[in-house]
């Protein structure tokens, strides 16, 4: 799978850059997670991406489906910080 950045760049999905952006925000929560948390958290985003059907995904359709994934298994707090902790990554990157 691929993936469509806000500059228009495509690169392919990497899904160590997802799980180290929810462990950046579990830790600026102050709720770190385990490695076996992250991997199924991973895995759990993985299907969801790929059973959207779409060869090429954008950024924020990643961003949505990790935060719905945070918040459906009861993390709600890394949740919003992922929320934030996006959004500066994209505010980096586009200046």
């Amino acid at each position: 799978m691929k993936v469509l950045k806000k500059d228009g760049t495509v690169q392919t999905c990497n899904l160590a850059k997802i799980k180290l952006s929810i462990a950046c925000a579990s830790d600026e929560a102050r709720q770190p997670l385990t490695l076996s948390d992250l991997e199924i958290l991973a895995r759990d985003i993985s299907k969801k991406m790929k059973s959207m059907g779409k060869d090429i995904i954008k950024t924020d359709d990643i961003h949505s489906i990790v935060y719905d994934t945070l918040m459906e298994g009861g993390f709600s707090k890394i949740a919003k910080h992922y929320k934030n902790y996006a959004k500066r990554l994209d505010r980096e990157n586009a200046g």
